[in-house]
């Protein structure tokens, strides 16, 4: 096997759990030779010691072992919460049942990463994990993103609700989906539930003709209208002048 500079691969540790010594052997070459940090654990009990002691980034597990199989491992490290902070490690199982579809197929759907077929050669032990660790990474920045985007989503709620200006949002449909609290108090209303779910073009919900004809005009339009010194009669009976700003937002 051609040597490889470590420096094209980044220093993690793959901890491989097998009990066979052949593999091991040829696993410590092919991984130490490419950069990796390599880690052995002969059996499904010292494997699970060895998750807790090196953090591994990535695990080479063999399905078919005597003590703990590789299935009964995998099942222990995602559902205990000694091995939380685990959990989300990658898994390559190693087995030698090539028609084993369904035990496959219900691995996977567990979170297994992949499967390698005993016996592979070097370049496909290399293929396998070089592609699940590319992979693993999306799939984390994935998560990320979601986060950041569900924060500022957050934050966007929060802006909205305390802003010291009525705020009232629609689908396209004119279908009022969200009114702010500034809102709500200013119609009197005793709470957002009085307008969630109505459409605004509604006469009754305004008691005024003209806003409905500017929200019509605004929906079918999507351009943007202002309606200046509009009377808008609350739920006590009261007439709250005020300036009306209808936008769309993509």
């Amino acid at each position: 096997m051609p040597a490889m500079h470590s420096d094209s691969f980044p220093q993690k540790t793959i901890l491989v759990i097998d009990d066979d010594a052949s593999l091991h052997d040829l696993s410590r070459v092919v991984l130490t030779r490419i950069g990796y940090r390599y880690v052995s654990a002969f059996s499904g009990t010292e494997g699970l010691q060895r998750i807790k002691e090196h953090h591994p980034h990535m695990i080479l597990l063999d399905l078919m072992m005597p003590d703990i199989d590789g299935e009964m491992l995998y099942k222990e490290l995602i559902s205990n919460p000694a091995y939380r902070e685990f959990q989300n490690i990658p898994v390559i199982m190693l087995t030698a049942l090539t028609h084993d579809d369904e035990r496959k197929n219900k691995l996977l759907e567990m979170g297994i990463s992949a499967y390698l077929n005993k016996p592979f050669g070097l370049n496909e032990l290399i293929n396998v994990i070089q592609n699940v660790f590319i992979t693993h990474d999306i799939k984390l920045r994935n998560v990320r993103l979601q986060e950041e985007i569900k924060s500022a989503n957050s934050y966007l709620e929060r802006l909205i609700n305390y802003a010291p200006v009525g705020i009232l949002s629609t689908n396209r449909e004119g279908i009022i989906i969200r009114v702010n609290s500034f809102f709500v108090q200013m119609m009197a209303a005793p709470d957002a539930s009085m307008f969630i779910g109505k459409n605004i073009l509604d006469y009754q919900l305004f008691k005024q003709e003209e806003i409905c004809k500017k929200f019509e005009q605004v929906l079918k339009t999507g351009e943007p209208i202002k309606i200046p010194a509009l009377n808008l009669q609350n739920a006590r009976g009261w007439w709250i002048r005020a300036n009306v700003n209808c936008v769309v937002l993509l």
